[in-house]
C-alpha cells in the first residue's frame, strides 16, 4: 500500500460510488447472468466508474479501480467472441494474449503453446459437432478463463479498497 493519497469530500465520494458500482457488478456475475445481461450490467458500470473515477487523482487507488474494470471488459470480450464463432483466429489469438495478459491456468495445459494449439483444434471442430457447449470443453475454455479473469477483477478491487482505507 502506498503513503495514501489525500482526497477531497467529493473525490471520496467518487470513489466509494466507483467500488460500489463494481461490487454490485460482482453481485450480478454470481447470479450467473446471460451475456447480454452481463454486457448491459458492465455497460451501466464502466459508464458510472468513468463519470465518477475522473475527479480522482492518478495514483494507484485510480488505477487498481480501472484496472478492475479492465478486466471485467476483458472476460467480456472473452466471453463474446466465444459465443460469436465468426473469426475463429481472432478469437484464439486474443484468448492466447489474455493467456499470457492474466497468467490462466487451463486445466491439462502446461503452457500457452500447448493451450493453445489445443483450443485451436478443438475450436476449429466444435461448430461443426456441437462439442461446444454444455461441454467439458466449454468449461475448460470459457468458464474456467472468465472466472479467473473476473477474480483478477476482484483482486484489482480489493487492493483498491484497501487502498483506499489508506486515503486521508
Amino acid at each position: 500500500m502506498s503513503q495514501g493519497v489525500q482526497l477531497t469530500v467529493s473525490q471520496r465520494q467518487a470513489v466509494v460510488d466507483s467500488i460500489m458500482t463494481l461490487r454490485k457488478l460482482l453481485s450480478a456475475i454470481e447470479v450467473e447472468p446471460s451475456f447480454s445481461q452481463y454486457t448491459d450490467r458492465l455497460i451501466d458500470a464502466k459508464t458510472q466508474v468513468d463519470e465518477k473515477i475522473s475527479i480522482v487523482p492518478e495514483g494507484v487507488l485510480k488505477r487498481e479501480i480501472l484496472n478492475s474494470v479492465s478486466a471485467f471488459l476483458d472476460a467480456r470480450e472473452l466471453w463474446r467472441l466465444a459465443i460469436a464463432y465468426q473469426d475463429v483466429h481472432k478469437y484464439i489469438n486474443w484468448a492466447c494474449d489474455l493467456y499470457v495478459k492474466y497468467d490462466l491456468r487451463i486445466d491439462g495445459a502446461p503452457s500457452q503453446d500447448n493451450w493453445c494449439r489445443e483450443f485451436y483444434n478443438i475450436y476449429i471442430t466444435a461448430p461443426k459437432t456441437g462439442s461446444w457447449n454444455g461441454s467439458d470443453t466449454r468449461r475448460r475454455f470459457l468458464d474456467s478463463p472468465l472466472t479467473q479473469i473476473w477474480n483478477v477483477a476482484i483482486l484489482h478491487l480489493g487492493k483498491a479498497e484497501e487502498e483506499f482505507r489508506g486515503s486521508k
